[in-house]
């Protein structure tokens, strides 16, 4: 069964979800070591929640922030994935039958409040869930991680009251000092859904010094503080609304925010430019594809000199490429990428991929 674990285990590292899941199903069914089986149904149940992700036509070269914690969509979609869903769910749930209170049935538990958060949208079967791993599971690991889940979900429901009590509750349950890197993380959160600015910055600046400079989430801090220093004093009211369209893009509310980003105008020493881009980011993860054209070419038009111009060009020659499949059209707009924003980082991956279009003796 180790030898049978393993292999699955490498098609998984593979991608091969379909291969990995029908061995994982075998040592679950078969295996008589109540661990191993409980392993093995708990990694069956995560090879199908791996093929519940959207399947994106092509590789991005451009984004907003990438992996920055602060500013990523906290909500999965998924489209005809409706039968793996369940399956998925009914996987988990079934862990928690067979290997009640278990770690391998907190696990599970943690992973079905997370499905209800990110895909279902039932935030209130999430708050359940966290709030039942958070009170009983024996991993203390496991107890932060869906505390602090838990506070993102009151955040989604909108109640920052309440994602500040449990924030407490956490901190105060595990022992945990209030300027330890991950509970700072929590609070600005919170701040950020509340629009406080003069916290937000003071929050960030404890970060700073609280998180490790080789961690991401250092990083992480300082682009979110580079962010706010460059576009406008406490009371600008651009910034303000900038920050009201981050708090309902944390509230799951991506066409509400669009609309609000859409409002702010200015230069591009403003926040606008970055608002533009965050809202063609929003169009593009909904898939409205024509009014997410419409606004690159409008932000190309309008702010010839920002440092957002080489994430539009690339998404404006993707969507020529891959979607409109007019490569030649797009050949241009990776071109002023290379000629003109030669400091821009994915720079080698649009060269390679203008090659592929041109021919390698360009």
């Amino acid at each position: 069964m180790k030898h049978v674990a393993s292999i699955a285990d490498d098609l998984a590292a593979e991608q091969a979800w379909e291969y990995a899941a029908d061995l994982y199903l075998f040592i679950s069914t078969n295996s008589r070591d109540k661990h191993q089986s409980g392993e093995a149904l708990l990694k069956l149940a995560s090879s199908y929640e791996h093929r519940l992700q959207s399947r994106v036509s092509y590789p991005s070269l451009s984004g907003y922030f990438k992996g920055n914690q602060f500013l990523d969509l906290d909500v999965q979609f998924v489209t005809g994935n409706d039968a793996s869903l369940s399956r998925t769910l009914e996987l988990y749930d079934s862990l928690q039958t067979l290997l009640p209170s278990t770690r391998e049935a907190f696990q599970a538990s943690f992973k079905v409040a997370e499905l209800q958060l990110t895909v279902n949208g039932d935030v209130d079967r999430a708050i359940r869930g966290f709030q039942q791993v958070f009170n009983n599971a024996r991993s203390r690991e496991l107890r932060l991680s869906a505390g602090k889940r838990l506070v993102d979900a009151w955040l989604v429901r909108g109640d920052t009251t309440r994602a500040i009590q449990a924030l407490a509750d956490v901190t105060h349950r595990l022992n945990l000092d209030e300027d330890q890197a991950q509970i700072i993380v929590s609070r600005i959160k919170i701040l950020i859904h509340q629009v406080d600015l003069p916290g937000l910055k003071k929050e960030l600046l404890n970060l700073s010094g609280a998180a490790s400079p080789a961690a991401p989430i250092f990083n992480d801090g300082l682009e979110l503080m580079a962010l706010l220093d460059g576009n406008g004093a406490l009371d600008d009211p651009q910034l303000l609304t900038y920050l009201n369209a981050e708090r309902l893009i944390g509230q799951h509310k991506l066409t509400e925010a669009i609309d609000l980003l859409l409002t702010i105008r200015g230069e591009a020493s403003s926040i606008a430019d970055e608002a533009a881009v965050r809202a063609i980011q929003l169009l593009l993860t909904l898939d409205q594809t024509p009014a997410a054209v419409e606004q690159m070419d409008r932000f190309l038009a309008t702010f010839p000199d920002s440092d957002w111009r080489a994430n539009v060009l690339i998404w404006r020659g993707e969507q020529l490429q891959f979607v409109a499949h007019d490569p030649q059209a797009a050949i241009p707009y990776y071109e002023e990428v290379i000629t003109q924003h030669s400091g821009y980082l994915g720079i080698q991956d649009v060269r390679l991929r203008l090659r592929s279009l041109i021919g390698d003796g360009s």
